[in-house]
């Protein structure tokens, strides 16, 4: 089109003719973008949710995030039985998913699984898939307050003590167990974020930085700083997850623990060793001292607890 820039522009006519040059690129990548657009229509509205699925995915590098939405679609297609096309993806297809999983599982894993059908109909919608996303049109039930697992402090020092088939995964748990990491932060731990014997990361799930103490029980478990690297490798929450159960069912804890047990484990026992609680929402990176409150009921029912015992003498 004998368009062309001016390297250096010298002048006030060079650099008018820069800015108009621009400006009218911009304007020929426009219609370019409308004419592919057009031409897409008719592919696009075939589109099926596989289809966008893999689109989807194509944009998220964390394999546990892949996972979820893979577990999530396989779900869907035992629920419809068929691969159904985006846009004629209707409320009755959300209403006879969300129907399914409750009646398969509890009502916050429920409304997980269906957060995420949610999230790729957006993705679709937000590509021009789609005209609108029904999901949000389908009432869900209310999510329930789960119990807290967490280790007693009795229950920790077993596990302190206790060998354990697989070295890297007590090493990784019980250094959530005093540093309250949550998993995606582990996964994206560099030695890099540790300095002066603190960590200092920006949180995977709320984007804000958080600065966390390095207890001497925190710095066993971290091991030598080789000056570069990860101190941690997970490469599949599963798989560590049910290493955990297994190795704490094994040592006489009939609890079913997570990876993420030891977050709670880490705010239980700061609580009830008396740190204050805005302490302890700022040591885990909550961004609403809301989200920390449960953890002080935690403590006030040992509490309870513990009065009752006095009716036992």
């Amino acid at each position: 089109m004998g368009m062309f820039l001016f390297d250096n522009p010298k002048n006030l006519q060079e650099r008018q003719h820069n800015k108009k040059t621009r400006i009218l690129a911009e304007n020929v990548m426009l219609e370019q973008e409308k004419m592919m657009m057009a031409g897409a229509g008719e592919q696009s509205s075939m589109l099926r949710v596989s289809q966008l699925l893999s689109l989807f995915l194509e944009s998220k590098k964390n394999p546990n995030t892949q996972m979820a939405f893979i577990d999530m679609h396989k779900k869907l297609q035992d629920c419809i039985k068929y691969d159904p096309v985006v846009m004629d993806f209707s409320v009755r297809e959300c209403e006879d998913f969300l129907e399914y999983l409750y009646d398969r599982m509890s009502i916050n894993a429920a409304n997980t699984v269906y957060s995420r059908l949610n999230i790729l109909l957006n993705y679709g919608v937000k590509k021009g898939l789609m005209a609108t996303n029904p999901c949000p049109r389908v009432d869900k039930q209310r999510s329930t307050e789960t119990a807290i697992e967490y280790l007693e402090r009795e229950e920790l020092k077993c596990l302190i003590e206790a060998d354990c088939p697989w070295p890297d995964v007590k090493r990784i748990f019980l250094f959530t167990c005093f540093t309250g990491l949550r998993v995606s932060d582990l996964e994206t731990l560099e030695w890099d974020d540790i300095r002066d014997d603190k960590i200092m990361k920006r949180q995977q799930k709320t984007k804000e930085v958080v600065v966390i103490p390095l207890s001497q029980k925190a710095k066993e478990y971290l091991g030598e700083n080789p000056g570069y690297g990860k101190p941690f490798k997970i490469t599949h929450r599963k798989n560590l997850n049910d290493k955990i159960k297994n190795w704490v069912v094994a040592n006489g804890i009939q609890k079913n623990l997570s990876i993420h047990c030891g977050r709670h484990t880490f705010a239980t026992l700061l609580m009830t060793q008396g740190v204050d609680i805005y302490t302890v929402k700022e040591l885990l990176g909550h961004k609403n001292l809301s989200s920390t409150l449960k953890y002080a009921k935690v403590v006030n029912s040992k509490r309870e607890e513990a009065i009752g015992r006095l009716d036992d003498l």
